[in-house]
């Protein structure tokens, strides 16, 4: 049996019968008319009773679901994503320079030769550790470049350089899912350059950027933060080990790939102090996965 549609007021109703306390109908039509109810009601999915489908507050003593917390973790979702969204870019702008730097550097600086192949070592499926997935990043190339074909380098590149992009001019187009594969097929010493670059190991980079392009993907399309489980942690520096499986599990990413320490104590950590302090009824632990001392692992 199909779903059949519901007026905005029929769909308030709805989360009225199961037990969503609601102050003002109206103020919920008015919500719903804004926010989709699919998407709500991913916030209300935490809170059904098991095997019902009714709501429940299980943190408050007379187990009621208020609408106004809804509606209060929903907006904190919402202020928590553009400050963690900038982190992200930064870090993503930083992992770009990092591949298209030491992917293109030449083993012996003094040819001159290869100063100028090098740089085009990802258009070769000879140079890919995984010659299968040359043939998929090329057709994503291509794809690419098409679409962008307006934009006045990639126009350059093609009349020029007959489109012959540098690797460090290619980053500019490729999505960070589609960097990871180039890292994955260059050459283990050279992916080893930019985990010494981060003070890392291989072994946690290789983990650190899919968890970064996860939560990425996560801001990027407005899903939701609060209560969201992380299936795979990524693997952490020694001394630092703490797995929530909620969001925390990427800012502790986020905290060992960030190069700009002022940005990310003043502006990440500084928020993260104000919206506690503003939200305080809402559980940082239950919703993120921040522990009481969190600020030692995050703070760098």
């Amino acid at each position: 049996m199909n779903k059949k549609w519901l007026s905005f007021e029929e769909q308030a109703q709805k989360l009225i019968d199961r037990k969503l306390c609601v102050e003002n109908k109206q103020d919920l039509i008015d919500f719903l008319k804004k926010k989709n109810y699919y998407y709500i009601s991913g916030y209300l999915f935490g809170f059904r009773i098991a095997n019902g489908e009714e709501y429940e507050d299980k943190s408050e003593k007379d187990g009621i679901l208020q609408f106004k917390k809804i509606k209060s973790i929903m907006q904190l979702d919402e202020l928590l994503r553009v400050i963690f969204t900038y982190p992200i870019e930064i870090i993503e702008r930083d992992f770009k320079t990092k591949l298209a730097y030491y992917s293109s550097q030449p083993e012996d600086c003094n040819n001159q030769n290869l100063r100028e192949t090098q740089p085009l070592w990802y258009t070769d499926k000879n140079n890919f550790q995984n010659p299968d997935a040359f043939s998929r990043f090329d057709a994503i190339l291509k794809k690419e470049k098409s679409s962008k074909k307006s934009l006045p380098f990639v126009k350059h590149y093609k009349e020029k350089y007959n489109d012959r992009m540098p690797i460090w001019v290619a980053v500019e187009i490729l999505t960070f899912g589609t960097i990871l594969t180039l890292f994955k097929n260059m050459p283990v010493k050279k992916r080893r350059k930019i985990s010494n670059d981060y003070g890392c190991s291989l072994y946690q980079l290789e983990s650190w950027i899919p968890a970064i392009i996860d939560f990425r993907n996560l801001l990027a399309h407005d899903y939701r933060l609060y209560q969201h489980k992380v299936i795979k942690t990524p693997k952490q520096k020694d001394g630092c080990v703490m797995s929530t499986h909620k969001i925390f599990d990427y800012l502790l990413v986020c905290r060992h790939l960030i190069r700009d320490k002022a940005l990310w104590n003043g502006f990440v950590i500084g928020n993260i102090n104000k919206f506690m302090n503003k939200y305080n009824k809402i559980s940082f632990n239950e919703g993120y996965g921040f522990p009481d001392n969190w600020q030692n692992y995050l703070i760098v």
